[in-house]
């Protein structure tokens, strides 16, 4: 460096948001769970929807042609299934951000027993 100056050394991060958008990236698809959000399910649901477009695309040019429904029938039960797991695992609060949320209220809760223990 001509200036002087160093940069600093992936040791110096503590936090995940002072990390380059790309390492973000990574950490968070490398991290358990982390595909469970609520972007996810969307996303997911956007992909479905755009893999209908194409088969009523194949539809329209081939109605008779015995792929495109057992084409329709694996993509709807993609459909359904994914959507039934992740109503499930949403409603009993397992996804990545209530998971979070958890670990963040133990841990305040752990550290308030903590200084009453202390004290």
């Amino acid at each position: 460096m001509s200036d002087g100056k160093q940069k600093s050394t992936a040791g110096d991060v503590t936090t995940v948001e002072e990390l380059p958008w790309f390492a973000r990236a990574v950490n968070h698809i490398m991290t358990p769970g982390s595909s469970l959000t609520s972007s996810v399910w969307t996303l997911f649901n956007c992909l479905i929807a755009a893999l209908f477009g194409v088969w009523f695309i194949f539809f329209v040019n081939f109605p008779t042609n015995p792929h495109v429904w057992v084409f329709f029938g694996l993509a709807t039960g993609l459909a359904i299934t994914t959507n039934i797991f992740f109503k499930e695992i949403f409603a009993a609060g397992h996804d990545f951000d209530s998971m979070q949320a958890k670990k963040d209220s133990d841990g305040a809760a752990a550290a308030q027993v903590e200084d009453k223990k202390s004290q």
